[in-house]
């Protein structure tokens, strides 16, 4: 293990990780509270999600939202959460996304089926940053972490759109990043 857990690093800091009850959001929410994080996460399993903030601290460090990122409101109320429970929000980690819907390639795919891709892996990231973002900018030290992938800069590793939309996350927080960092 490269990292060595539990010393403190995020003591005292508040974040909102979507997509964690699986892969490398889960990995991120132990991770988190761990290092001394109070977490809000999210996921559609609302089964698993509950087992995982039981087994990371429970409402005292962890604390599980079921929400279905592609649904404004619901992704808003995960944010929500976090800052009405603990009065702050120190870090946004758009994790969920993913891909594996029906697309037959470029030369038979339709728009259609492209921009589940976008509303999967780039709509929520939009909707969360817009969201956190007046919470964040009352933090010094505040973040927003954006999963990507390989496939965004590099073909062969995931479907055109789901590159694509990848490729928009990328875009869109180094713009937002920006952004943010010149209105304070």
């Amino acid at each position: 293990n490269l990292i060595e857990m539990g010393q403190g690093r995020l003591e005292g800091k508040v974040a909102v990780i979507t997509g964690g009850t699986s892969g490398i959001g889960l990995d991120s929410v132990r991770l988190f509270v761990a290092e001394g994080a109070r977490v809000v996460f999210c996921g559609r399993g609302a089964a698993a999600g509950q087992r995982i903030a039981q087994e990371c601290g429970g409402d005292a460090a962890c604390v599980f939202v079921a929400a279905d990122v592609t649904d404004d409101e619901q992704l808003k109320a995960v944010i929500d959460t976090a800052v009405a429970r603990w009065g702050q929000l120190d870090v946004l980690f758009n994790n969920a996304g993913g891909g594996g819907f029906p697309f037959p390639g470029v030369a038979q795919g339709t728009a259609g089926q492209a921009m589940r891709f976008l509303e999967l892996n780039f709509r929520p990231v939009v909707t969360a940053i817009a969201h956190a973002a007046p919470h964040l900018a009352k933090r010094p030290t505040a973040s927003i972490i954006n999963n990507s992938s390989i496939a965004a800069l590099r073909p062969g590793f995931g479907e055109a759109p789901y590159a694509a939309a990848k490729a928009a996350v990328d875009a869109y927080g180094r713009a937002a990043g920006l952004a943010t960092a010149t209105a304070t």
